[in-house]
């Protein structure tokens, strides 16, 4: 088996076991209500020693799942596993279908009963074991054919007519389960020959990288700081938070969830950069309350400014309309990047004024961030607003950055008919 089927077989072989918990749990329920049910109605002995068994394969099964869950398969215990999965999933149906033999009721309502459970459990199973079809055909066998047989032999045409419907069934399901398998089996495939070309696709774009100084420059600052899920941190650090009562551990945390709020920041601006430059960026127009939108915002770069004591004013102009029809979102987009920029370099002490106003004219808002920051030279206004540029090196050294923000601002104006 060479290196790229064994691959894909691992992954069969993993969908048996990923499904495994749930249909554990299914059976096990499933035993349950049989055995509390028929409790007075078959014979007891053999229902407490049908359970019994059913439990006893049910914590087999438990085992081998941990068991997969904690190695790593190889070459060497593929098979094992696979054999193992077959053996008990087989006995399994065994199980069910002795019911037919051991525990069948004399009663017709409660035969159908039976028989309908064993059904539903079956097309559960035939998703369940889809990557692997002939582990589907011997558990359908196993567990409905005894059913087909007791029935077949009674004397009622009743029971006949039930033996003829399981059998349509039995027939049904297996076609059914087979279209189902080769589907899941053939995005198994897929998802394997698309991984590859992924890998691909990232050495390539790394190459590209290399020939784009001010990319290469962007990802050599960044490279280190995408490294972990930034969703599952920031939620495990907000329940240790609140949990936390430790001063020094509550600050730690609190370093790590700033952290983490940053790097989600660059991730989106990556992301909405990309999305803009692909075309699928669409701007969608809502109804909004512009004076309402804009003091939140004025208001949550104040707490932001005062943190580094600069004093924030508010030009907010307080003639602009009651409601305007606009993508809101994206207009808090590009006055958050500009405000962020303005707290970013403006130092201790100095001042940030926020102007907004309307012209009724021609229907038009203008903003206006004013700050007493470091400035941008002459020589590098045009270059400012590129992707993945800052006015040098050292600003990145100093303050960090992926030089996106402005180049967000700009496209996204653009989307406005607008400019900066």
């Amino acid at each position: 088996m060479n290196s790229k089927n064994f691959n894909i077989e691992v992954k069969k072989l993993d969908y048996l076991y990923q499904n495994l918990p749930s249909s554990i749990v299914a059976v096990l329920m499933l035993s349950i209500i049989t055995t509390f049910g028929f409790y007075n109605i078959v014979d007891t002995q053999n229902l407490i020693i049908w359970f019994v068994l059913n439990l006893f394969l049910l914590i087999l099964r438990t085992y081998s799942f941990i068991s997969y869950k904690k190695n790593t398969i190889t070459l060497k215990n593929f098979s094992s596993y696979y054999v193992i999965f077959f053996i008990f999933s087989s006995f399994s149906g065994l199980l069910w279908g002795s019911i037919a033999i051991y525990l069948m009721p004399t009663e017709i309502e409660y035969k159908t009963i039976i028989v309908i459970f064993i059904s539903g459990l079956v097309s559960s199973t035939a998703l369940s074991l889809a990557s692997k079809i002939e582990m589907f055909y011997m558990y359908l066998f196993l567990a409905l054919s005894p059913f087909i047989y007791t029935l077949a032999l009674s004397d009622e045409h009743s029971y006949h007519l039930l033996a003829v419907t399981l059998f349509l069934y039995m027939f049904i399901v297996s076609s059914l389960a087979k279209k189902i398998s080769t589907s899941i089996n053939e995005n198994i495939e897929i998802a394997f020959v698309n991984k590859n070309l992924v890998t691909e696709l990232k050495e390539k774009v790394e190459e590209a990288n290399i020939a784009n100084e001010a990319k290469s420059k962007f990802l050599s600052v960044m490279s280190h700081e995408i490294r972990t899920p930034l969703n599952a941190i920031m939620g495990f650090v907000q329940v240790l938070k609140k949990g936390e009562k430790d001063a020094k551990k509550s600050k730690y945390l609190d370093t790590i969830d700033k952290s983490s709020k940053v790097l989600t920041n660059v991730i989106n601006d990556i992301l909405d950069l990309s999305k803009i430059e692909s075309g699928k960026f669409i701007l969608e127009t809502t109804s909004f309350q512009p004076k309402d939108e804009f003091e939140s915002l004025y208001l949550l770069y104040t707490h932001n400014a005062q943190e580094k004591n600069i004093t924030m004013k508010n030009s907010i102009s307080p003639d602009l309309p009651t409601t305007l029809n606009c993508d809101v979102l994206r207009i808090k987009q590009i006055l958050s990047n500009l405000l962020s920029n303005a707290v970013k370099f403006t130092p201790e002490g100095k001042s940030i004024e926020l102007i907004i106003d309307y012209n009724e004219t021609n229907s038009s808002l203008f903003f206006e961030v004013k700050d007493e920051g470091i400035g941008i030279a002459k020589e590098n206004i045009e270059n400012i607003t590129q992707a993945f540029v800052q006015a040098d090196s050292s600003t990145t050294r100093h303050y960090g950055g992926t030089g996106l923000g402005l180049s967000i601002v700009t496209t996204l104006l653009k989307l406005f008919n607008s400019k900066l």
